[in-house]
């Protein structure tokens, strides 16, 4: 298996993390709180953004550690700021399903599937870019 494929599954063993973080949380939200579907999906895919950081930072990407704190503040600006953008995304996917009668859980799925590829193309090149890291190093000698 090579570098990128290993990458591309940790990030979906991390993905199914953030899917279990988002639909667990969209369904108690939603099941046993009384919140509105929307504004419960909203709340799950902001948990489910940063539980995936977290994860991909110490497990995905753990030979690219950020070196400084500012270079840690720009890859968690990045990440929200391409995952809110892959978001809207998603949410397109979720209003679709819903409008087509699919179940909201399973319209919620669908758009965690298909934004699972873009999501990682962008994050694995603006987010964990070796070039960058090595430009910033090199920076720093």
């Amino acid at each position: 298996m090579n570098q990128q494929t290993l990458r591309f599954t940790k990030f979906c063993i991390v993905g199914g993390s953030g899917v279990i973080v988002n639909l667990g949380l969209l369904f108690v939200l939603v099941e046993y709180f009384y919140l509105g579907e929307n504004l419960a999906w909203l709340i799950a895919i902001l948990a489910s953004i940063l539980n995936n950081f977290l994860w991909n930072n110490a497990f995905t990407y753990n030979d690219r550690r950020s070196n400084s704190h500012n270079e840690t503040m720009r890859r968690i600006v990045y990440y929200y700021l391409i995952s809110l953008g892959v978001m809207l995304f998603n949410f397109a996917i979720y209003k679709i399903g819903i409008s087509w009668g699919f179940y909201y859980i399973l319209s919620a799925f669908m758009g965690i599937f298909f934004s699972t590829f873009l999501n990682f193309a962008l994050i694995n090149k603006l987010v964990w870019n070796n070039s960058l890291t090595k430009v910033q190093i090199k920076n720093r000698t």
